[in-house]
C-alpha cells in the first residue's frame, strides 16, 4: 500500500475549520471523564481544547499515524545497515535481501493498519457524534500530514483513530499524554541530572500555589497504575528569601504530576548518589508511593465480623505493616500515614473503629457526625 501513486490529502476548511468524529462510546465516556479529571478546575475545561491537545502531544507517537510507523521501522533498518550488508553479496543476492526487507515493511504496514482497526465493521457498534473545532497548530500538522492515504483522505477517520486509541491506554499514560510538556520536562531534568523548580497546586490550607526546589529521581506509578508520580529530594523555595531557602535540609519528596502547575529545569545540579536513591526505594517499597511522605504512626484499629472481611478484601490504599493484637483478634495495629488511614478505613464506616490515636479518633467521629446531620 506505501506508495507514491497514492495521492490522498486531508482536507480542512481554513474558513471554518471544524471536524465531526464519530468514536464509539467507551471511548466517549473515557474522553469526558479525563477532562473532568485532568483540567484543574471547571473554568478551565474546555472540549474542543482537550481534543486539539490530545491529537498534538500523540498522534506523533500514536500506531494511528502509521505512515510515521512506517518511516520509523525503515529508518530502524536503515540503521542497522540492513542496505550495507547488501554490498558484500551478489547482485542477484542483493536484490533478494531489499525485496526481503520490502516484504518485511509491507507485513509490518498492514499489521499496524490491523492493530489500528479503523475499518474493521463491528455488530451494533454504539458510538457517540461530536464536532469540535480544530486549532491553527492542528490545521497544519494535519494539511502536512502523509497519513490521508491510509483513511481515504477522511479528517473524521484519522482523528477517531487517534481518539479512540487514545482512550485504550491505561490512566497513567492517558495523563502523560495531556501533560506531556511536564512530562518530557520532568524526564530532561532526571537525565540531565538538574534540579526543578517547580509550582504546586494550592491546597485548601494554602493562601497561594507552593514552590519547591526539586531533584528528581524517578517518574513511578501507584499500585493500580492510574496516577504518574514524581520521587526524589525536594526544599520549599521562599521568593525573595534566598537563605531561608538554602538553609534547608533536602527531604525524601513525591510529588503527583497532575498536581504540578509549572515545571522549570534549572541549572542546579541534582545528582543523587547510590545511597539516597537506595533510601528512596526502600520507602517505596515500605509504602504506596502516594504515602512516601509524612510522619509514620500506629493506628489501632478494631474491626466486627464484617469488617474483617472488607479489610481482606480491599487491597487497594490498605497498610502493608500490621499486627493482630494477642488477646484481641479482631484489632490490629496499622503503621501508616494519618492520611493512608483517613483514606482506607474511612469508607468501613461502623464496621472498623479507630481506638487509637485519639486525634484520629475524634476526627473520624467529626466527620461522620457531619455526614449523619445531613440526613436528619
Amino acid at each position: 500500500m506505501n506508495n507514491s501513486q497514492d495521492n490522498y490529502q486531508f482536507y480542512i476548511n481554513d474558513i471554518e475549520p471544524k471536524q465531526r468524529v464519530s468514536i464509539k462510546d467507551k471511548a466517549y465516556l473515557i474522553i469526558k471523564e479525563d477532562i473532568s479529571n485532568f483540567y484543574g478546575d471547571k473554568e478551565s475545561e474546555s472540549f474542543s481544547g482537550f481534543l486539539n491537545r490530545i491529537f498534538t502531544n500523540y498522534y506523533e507517537n500514536a500506531n494511528a499515524s502509521i505512515q510515521r510507523r512506517y518511516d520509523e521501522k525503515k529508518d530502524e533498518l536503515e540503521r542497522i545497515k540492513l542496505e550495507q550488508l547488501c554490498n558484500s553479496f551478489s547482485s542477484d543476492d542483493q536484490s533478494s535481501i531489499k525485496k526481503f526487507i520490502k516484504k518485511y515493511l509491507d507485513i509490518y504496514e498492514m499489521k499496524i493498519i490491523e492493530k489500528v482497526g479503523i475499518f474493521k465493521k463491528e455488530k451494533d457498534e454504539n458510538k457517540e457524534s461530536f464536532q469540535f473545532r480544530i486549532n491553527k497548530e492542528n490545521c497544519n500538522i494535519i494539511s502536512n500530514s502523509e497519513e490521508a492515504k491510509y483513511y481515504d483522505g477522511s479528517c473524521g477517520l484519522y482523528f477517531r483513530a487517534i481518539f479512540e486509541e487514545y482512550a485504550s491506554l491505561p490512566n497513567f499514560k492517558r495523563e502523560q499524554i495531556f501533560f506531556k510538556p511536564l512530562f518530557d520536562s520532568v524526564n530532561a531534568a532526571i537525565e540531565r541530572e538538574k534540579a526543578l523548580k517547580i509550582t504546586i497546586e494550592k491546597s485548601k490550607l494554602d493562601i497561594k500555589p507552593r514552590v519547591f526546589y526539586l531533584y528528581p529521581y524517578r517518574i513511578v506509578q501507584d499500585k493500580t497504575n492510574t496516577y504518574n508520580y514524581i520521587i526524589g529530594y525536594s526544599k520549599e523555595f521562599f521568593e525573595g528569601n534566598r537563605e531561608k531557602t538554602d538553609q534547608q535540609e533536602k527531604i525524601p519528596a513525591c510529588f503527583r504530576l497532575s498536581r504540578i502547575i509549572k515545571a522549570n529545569v534549572t541549572d542546579k545540579g541534582a545528582h543523587i548518589s547510590q545511597e539516597k536513591k537506595k533510601e528512596l526505594d526502600d520507602l517505596m517499597d515500605k509504602r504506596d508511593v502516594m504515602y512516601m511522605t509524612g510522619e509514620v504512626i500506629n493506628i489501632k484499629v478494631k474491626f466486627t465480623d464484617l469488617g474483617l472481611e472488607m479489610f481482606k478484601r480491599q487491597l487497594y490504599m490498605r497498610p502493608k505493616y500490621y499486627e493482630i493484637e494477642k488477646n484481641d483478634k479482631h484489632c490490629y495495629v496499622f503503621s501508616c500515614t494519618q492520611l493512608q488511614a483517613i483514606n482506607y478505613f474511612f469508607k468501613f464506616g461502623s464496621e472498623a473503629s479507630i481506638l487509637e490515636p485519639l486525634e484520629l479518633r475524634n476526627l473520624f467521629k467529626e466527620k461522620y457526625e457531619q455526614a449523619l446531620n445531613v440526613y436528619k
